[in-house]
Formats: structure tokens, C-alpha cells, sequence
């Protein structure tokens, strides 16, 4: 049996965090006295997906296809006061391929969510979650890399307060910790702390706001640990009622150590997350970019550009489409590392709306990898076409 993915320091840290977070949302209900004015919603779902992928490990060559389905039953707990927010939410994927049966699993994801008021001024929030995946699409979104397929056991949990110091800002101190753990001895377990300030200032009625937000993490792994240090400062600007511009622009420093060279590599570099959403009567759009440093498999440093946009259209009352397509560079933060890559992906859709809460989905997705370190297979591609039918029973209560 594979224990990998259960160090006892892992879990005696993750069982702490989470004693943590429970007593601050046990707390939360024994400080609310709207306990009668609450607002409670339990959604349980499900989820039907049939799918054909053309190339299920995203290779470079050797492609395999085949059809999958997967069913997702999950549950959504709200509940709400004046001054509490509490949510909680599980999902299961059973993923059953039709030739390639070895690649069947069962994903995992559940999470929980939790504010409140503690005086006018000052509030705090929680929160804690775990997902169990395969890696191929997760770490693709993140790192826009392409990685063999492995099972990931992903940890989270963070707390924070906010201090309103005037009518127009307030300032937040708010720390997150992640890990993650590979079943597969080729990956590379990790974890990462991370602590962070916002100073904002609100201007024209709130309609704009400037956030000041400097930064540190630590990230380790068996093969490196870096720290970086940075700072942000953004930009909310509402140019009309309904088109919203988010700019922020920062700079950090890296200093990473890599364990099996004996070797050290310090980096300054640049930050950025930007962001214009439109919507219309019938119609929203958003489109975007960010900058930031994130980390590969093997506990490299990679930096990532991703431009991204959506967008979505009712034809009718019901019927609809949807397009979402994104663009990723990910490059080595440093001359030690030798990733590489462009990676792009467009997905159009159709929806139809059976019932407000019934929802009827087919689409299909297109995806390209140019890998630049490969002198031969260096490009990949993916064609997926699915339909997906989702079901959800709300009652409040």
C-alpha cells in the first residue's frame, strides 16, 4: 500500500489548521444572535457528463482516445445572517473511461468557507479544503504545462481579518497555507505558506478603489525552497455602470535553493493581474491577463503569462452560447530549470435551460502545446467534445 500521500507531520499540521478553522466558525454561531433571522440554503446536485477525448494523456506523440463518463453527484450548504456567512460544499467524480479502464478514478473535492462581524470595524474569515485529482487538466490550468498524469492529494487552508479604519479603507492581514502530495514517486510533495496585507482606499462613492498589497511566501519540496517577497498595487476603476477595469501591477524577488545541485539562483521580476468585464442586458464579457510565479511537479520556480477571455450570449429566454479561450507562456524563473512552452485552448458552447436550477450543455474544446526543449513531437493537440447535464434541487429555509 502507497502511504506517500500521508506523512504524519502533513497530517498532524492539516488536523491542526482544521481544528483551527472549526472553532472559528463554531465561534461564528455562538456570536450571532440573528440565529432566527438566518438564512439557510441546502443545494444537493448532480452532474452527467458524456464525453470523447482524441487524446486523453495530452501526449506528444502516442496518442490514445477514448470515450468517458463521468457522474457528479455534490452538495452546497449556505447559511447566512447579518453578520455571518458560513458555506460548505462537497463534490464526487466517478470517471470511467470505455477501452482505457486502468484510467478510471474517483475525484474528490470538498470545501468550507466561513466570515464574521466580531465588532463593526473588525472582521475575520476561514477557510479550509482538500481535493483529490489526476494531474493532466488541474496543473494544466495553473502552470500551463503539460504533466503525465499522477494522483494529487491538494490541501488548503487560510485565515484573515479586516480592520475598517475609515468610512473609505480598510486594511486586511490575511495567511494561506497549501500542500501538495503525489502518490507517484516521480513527483515531487511540496507545501507553501503564504502572508499578505491589503491597505485599500475607496474614491467616488466606492466606485473606485486602490489596493496597496505586499506579499511573502516560502515555498519547499524535497528538491528546492524559494522565498519571494513582492509588492502589488492595484487599480478598481468603473468606467460605466456596466464595464468594471481591474489592474494590478507589481514586482518581487525570488530566492530559490536547489538541494540536489548545492546551488542558488535570486530573481527580480514582475507581477500583474488585469481584467475589463462588460455586460449587457443579454449578453457579459470578460477579458484578461496575469503574471505571477508558480511551480512545477518537480518544485522548479516557472513563470506564467496567461491572457485569457470569456464570453456569453442568451439567444433566448433559454437557449444560449457561450466562448472561453486562453493563452499561456511558461518559461523557467531561472537558468537551473528547462521549461519551455506556449500552450492555447478555445471552447465554444451551447446551453439550454431547462428549469432555472436544470441545465442542459454541449461543447467542444480545442487545445494546442508547442513544447520549445523537445527536438522532436514538439506539438501536441487535444479535441474534446461533450454533453453535460446538471441538475440542482435548492431549498431555503
Amino acid at each position: 500500500m502507497n502511504t506517500k500521500h500521508l506523512p504524519s507531520s502533513g497530517l498532524r499540521s492539516t488536523s491542526k489548521l482544521s481544528i483551527f478553522i472549526l472553532s472559528l466558525v463554531l465561534s461564528g454561531l455562538l456570536l450571532t444572535g440573528q440565529a432566527r433571522a438566518a438564512e439557510r440554503t441546502i443545494t444537493p446536485s448532480v452532474g452527467v457528463k458524456a464525453e470523447y477525448n482524441d487524446n486523453i494523456d495530452f501526449s506528444h506523440g502516442n496518442e490514445r482516445d477514448d470515450y468517458i463518463g463521468t457522474i457528479s453527484p455534490g452538495l452546497k450548504l449556505d447559511y447566512k445572517t447579518e453578520r455571518t456567512v458560513l458555506g460548505a460544499m462537497a463534490r464526487i467524480d466517478v470517471v470511467e473511461y470505455l477501452d482505457e479502464t486502468d484510467e478510471n478514478t474517483v475525484n474528490q473535492t470538498y470545501g468550507l468557507n466561513a466570515s464574521h462581524m466580531l465588532l463593526e470595524k473588525l472582521g475575520i474569515r476561514a477557510n479550509a479544503g482538500y481535493i483529490r485529482d489526476t494531474t493532466t487538466d488541474s496543473y494544466l490550468e495553473e502552470t500551463g504545462l503539460i504533466t503525465r498524469k499522477s494522483t494529487r492529494h491538494s490541501y488548503r487552508a487560510g485565515a484573515g481579518l479586516t480592520y475598517n479604519l475609515t468610512e473609505i479603507s480598510d486594511l486586511g492581514l490575511d495567511y494561506a497555507y497549501s500542500k501538495s502530495d503525489y502518490d507517484e514517486e516521480d513527483k515531487v510533495d511540496s507545501t507553501k505558506d503564504t502572508v499578505s496585507m491589503a491597505y485599500r482606499h475607496f474614491f467616488r462613492e466606492r466606485r473606485d478603489i486602490v489596493t496597496v498589497t505586499p506579499f511573502y511566501s516560502r515555498y519547499d519540496s524535497d528538491t528546492s525552497t524559494t522565498d519571494n517577497y513582492g509588492l502589488s498595487v492595484g487599480l478598481t476603476h468603473r468606467l460605466q455602470e456596466t464595464l468594471v477595469m481591474d489592474v494590478a501591477l507589481g514586482v518581487r524577488y525570488s530566492d530559490a535553493e536547489y538541494h540536489d545541485l548545492g546551488t542558488t539562483d535570486d530573481n527580480w521580476d514582475w507581477t500583474a493581474n488585469i481584467a475589463a468585464t462588460k455586460s449587457w442586458e443579454t449578453a457579459s464579457a470578460t477579458i484578461g491577463y496575469g503574471r505571477d510565479l508558480y511551480y512545477s511537479d518537480q518544485g522548479e520556480p516557472i513563470n506564467v503569462d496567461r491572457f485569457y477571455a470569456r464570453a456569453n450570449r442568451n439567444l433566448t429566454e433559454r437557449f444560449g452560447v457561450s466562448l472561453t479561450g486562453s493563452l499561456y507562456f511558461s518559461k523557467s524563473d531561472d537558468e537551473v530549470g528547462n521549461e519551455d512552452t506556449r500552450y492555447w485552448e478555445v471552447t465554444p458552447s451551447l446551453y439550454y435551460n431547462i428549469t432555472r436550477d436544470h441545465r442542459l450543455e454541449v461543447g467542444y474544446s480545442y487545445a494546442n502545446d508547442y513544447d520549445k526543449t523537445l527536438t522532436e513531437d514538439d506539438e501536441a493537440e487535444r479535441n474534446r467534445i461533450w454533453v453535460l447535464l446538471t441538475f440542482n434541487f435548492p431549498k431555503t429555509w
